[in-house]
């Protein structure tokens, strides 16, 4: 078994600099309804806050022990919602970039996609 994002070194070609500020492949992303934020996934097992019309990155959120594979922004902007082979989702306050809880549904197992549904 390979340590959480062992394995991306060998997948990315070396292009003689950092060319992103993931250290694995990006594996999940998902933008705000408006458009101003976005959050991005990685095999590294991190996430980073985007702003997104000055592709600046506003954080990077680190919590889940595997691949994240699924990300959704609440139609407030306020939560992240992570899900991750970790068999865990994340929930992040997106205001001040901390965790604000964690879910393990049941039975455990590895997520592969989040909405939110839209408020009515």
């Amino acid at each position: 078994m390979f340590p959480p994002g062992s394995r991306s070194e060998e997948k990315r070609p070396d292009f003689g600099g950092a060319t992103t500020t993931h250290d694995g492949s990006v594996t999940s992303l998902t933008y705000s309804q408006d458009g101003n934020l976005a959050a991005s996934g990685s095999e590294d097992t991190s996430i980073i806050l985007w702003n997104a019309p000055a592709l600046s990155s506003i954080a990077k959120l680190p919590g889940h022990q595997d691949t994240v594979a699924a990300l959704a922004i609440s139609n407030d902007n306020t939560v992240l919602a992570s899900a991750s082979q970790d068999e865990e989702i994340i929930l992040w306050n997106i205001t001040n970039c901390t965790e604000r809880s964690r879910l393990h549904p049941d039975p455990l197992a590895a997520m592969h996609s989040l909405v939110y549904s839209p408020d009515r």
